[in-house]
Protein backbone atom coordinates (compact mmCIF):
# COMPACT_ATOMS: atom_id res chain seq x y z
CA UNK A 1 0.00 0.00 0.00
CA UNK A 2 2.61 2.62 1.21
CA UNK A 3 4.14 2.15 -3.06
CA UNK A 4 0.22 3.50 -3.88
CA UNK A 5 0.95 6.95 -2.20
CA UNK A 6 4.31 7.56 -4.64
CA UNK A 7 2.19 7.12 -7.18
CA UNK A 8 -0.17 9.92 -6.06
CA UNK A 9 2.06 11.70 -5.29
CA UNK A 10 4.37 11.31 -8.24
CA UNK A 11 0.75 12.33 -10.29
CA UNK A 12 -0.09 14.95 -8.31
CA UNK A 13 3.06 16.75 -9.25
CA UNK A 14 3.32 15.88 -12.68
CA UNK A 15 -0.60 17.16 -12.89
CA UNK A 16 0.96 20.61 -11.18
CA UNK A 17 4.13 20.89 -13.78
CA UNK A 18 1.68 20.43 -16.93
CA UNK A 19 -0.78 22.92 -15.69
CA UNK A 20 2.38 25.16 -14.80
CA UNK A 21 4.16 25.12 -18.53
CA UNK A 22 1.13 25.10 -20.30
CA UNK A 23 0.25 28.27 -18.52
CA UNK A 24 0.87 30.81 -21.51
CA UNK A 25 -0.09 33.98 -19.15
CA UNK A 26 2.53 33.23 -16.74
CA UNK A 27 6.14 34.76 -17.65
CA UNK A 28 9.07 32.37 -17.98
CA UNK A 29 10.44 33.52 -13.99
CA UNK A 30 6.89 32.96 -12.46
CA UNK A 31 7.18 29.10 -14.27
CA UNK A 32 10.37 28.43 -12.44
CA UNK A 33 9.59 29.53 -9.57
CA UNK A 34 6.53 27.94 -9.04
CA UNK A 35 7.55 24.56 -10.25
CA UNK A 36 10.80 25.41 -7.62
CA UNK A 37 8.38 25.95 -4.85
CA UNK A 38 6.54 23.03 -5.31
CA UNK A 39 9.36 20.76 -5.62
CA UNK A 40 11.51 21.88 -3.12
CA UNK A 41 7.65 21.43 -0.40
CA UNK A 42 7.25 18.18 -1.93
CA UNK A 43 10.33 16.17 -1.49
CA UNK A 44 11.43 18.60 1.57
CA UNK A 45 8.24 17.54 3.57
CA UNK A 46 7.92 13.90 2.36
CA UNK A 47 11.68 13.05 2.03
CA UNK A 48 12.20 14.91 6.11
CA UNK A 49 8.55 12.33 6.98
CA UNK A 50 10.24 9.28 5.93
CA UNK A 51 13.76 10.34 7.33
CA UNK A 52 11.84 11.11 10.49
CA UNK A 53 9.79 7.78 10.37
CA UNK A 54 13.00 6.01 10.45
CA UNK A 55 14.97 7.90 13.14
CA UNK A 56 11.89 7.58 15.37
CA UNK A 57 11.70 3.79 14.73
CA UNK A 58 14.99 3.47 15.90
CA UNK A 59 14.75 5.87 19.19
CA UNK A 60 11.47 4.48 20.18
CA UNK A 61 11.57 0.80 19.63
CA UNK A 62 7.30 0.24 19.72
CA UNK A 63 5.64 -0.41 17.03
CA UNK A 64 4.11 2.59 15.06
CA UNK A 65 4.44 5.08 17.98
CA UNK A 66 8.02 5.64 16.91
CA UNK A 67 7.46 6.16 13.04
CA UNK A 68 4.03 8.22 13.99
CA UNK A 69 6.43 10.36 16.54
CA UNK A 70 9.48 10.68 14.23
CA UNK A 71 7.55 10.91 11.05
CA UNK A 72 5.44 13.82 12.44
CA UNK A 73 8.57 15.46 13.78
CA UNK A 74 10.17 15.33 10.39
CA UNK A 75 7.39 16.55 8.28
CA UNK A 76 7.19 19.62 10.84
CA UNK A 77 10.93 20.17 10.32
CA UNK A 78 10.90 19.35 6.37
CA UNK A 79 7.55 21.90 5.94
CA UNK A 80 9.73 24.17 7.70
CA UNK A 81 13.17 24.11 6.17
CA UNK A 82 11.03 24.24 2.40
CA UNK A 83 9.40 27.11 4.06
CA UNK A 84 12.62 29.25 4.73
CA UNK A 85 13.98 27.77 0.72
CA UNK A 86 10.83 29.18 -0.80
CA UNK A 87 11.65 32.59 0.91
CA UNK A 88 14.99 32.65 -0.35
CA UNK A 89 13.69 31.85 -3.81
CA UNK A 90 11.80 35.22 -3.22
CA UNK A 91 14.80 36.93 -2.77
CA UNK A 92 16.51 39.32 -6.08
CA UNK A 93 19.36 36.42 -6.41
CA UNK A 94 17.54 33.72 -7.23
CA UNK A 95 16.01 36.04 -9.92
CA UNK A 96 19.27 36.70 -11.07
CA UNK A 97 20.01 32.96 -11.88
CA UNK A 98 16.66 32.57 -13.75
CA UNK A 99 17.42 35.18 -16.70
Amino acid sequence: MPILSYFVIAGGLTYTFYHTFNNRATSRFKKAKQVGKTTITAVGSVGSAVAGMMLGQTLIPIPFLGAFVGGVIGGFLGQTGSNIMTKLMDKESFRNLIK
